[in-house]
């Protein structure tokens, strides 16, 4: 068959019939009614709004919010052990991260706290500030240990280059002295000449 012809369409049925007069006279004649006068709602003052907020009671965080909290906390908690613990072993010049970790009473302290800011965040002092003071408790005992440790380590690694460096020196005397010992041979074994 194809495309239509314009024969086709000039002998087909089918008519495009536009909205008349009518129709947009009587939409304009609605538009230009007059409106009807509307007037501003009455604002109460502030007192009914204080008495209100003393009405609503203080809801308990839902069980559901409570084990998000908790989870969300033993996540986040976990997560700032094992960067907060490879801080102080780059610190430390260590390579046992683990050293570093807090202990599991210590991260379950910290996960508690953490789970009251994940769970509520209505207190007047906001639960991030008591997690992250625990959090800075229980990690200042890494820091603690890890200056010394890294002191020692330090010293450890001068100790070692000190040990490399007389190493070769002894190595180079050695031959040394085998080069002397080899020219004196040499010496003896030549006839004497007088």
């Amino acid at each position: 068959m194809g495309m239509l012809q314009s024969t086709e369409l000039k002998n087909s049925s089918a008519e495009f019939i536009p909205a008349g007069d009518d129709f947009l006279s009587d939409y304009i004649s609605e538009i230009n009614q007059p409106k009807q006068a509307q007037s501003a709602p009455e604002i109460p003052d502030d007192s009914e709004f204080t008495d209100l907020e003393q009405m609503i009671p203080e809801s308990e965080p839902s069980q559901y919010a409570h084990k998000r909290g908790q989870r969300t906390a033993k996540f986040a908690v976990g997560t700032l052990d094992k960067i907060i613990a490879s801080m102080v072993a780059v610190y430390a010049h260590s390579d046992k991260v683990e050293d570093f970790q807090a202990d599991d009473d210590d991260l379950d302290d910290m996960a508690e706290q953490w789970g009251v800011y994940f769970t509520e965040s209505n207190l007047d002092l906001p639960p991030w500030v008591f997690a992250l003071i625990t959090t800075g408790f229980v990690m200042m005992k890494k820091f603690k240990t890890a200056g010394p440790l890294r002191i020692a380590n330090m010293e450890r690694a001068k100790n070692r280059k000190e040990i490399a460096g007389l190493k070769n020196q002894v190595e180079l005397l050695t031959e040394e002295k085998k080069l002397l010992e080899l020219r004196k041979q040499v010496e003896e074994m030549k006839p004497q000449t007088v």
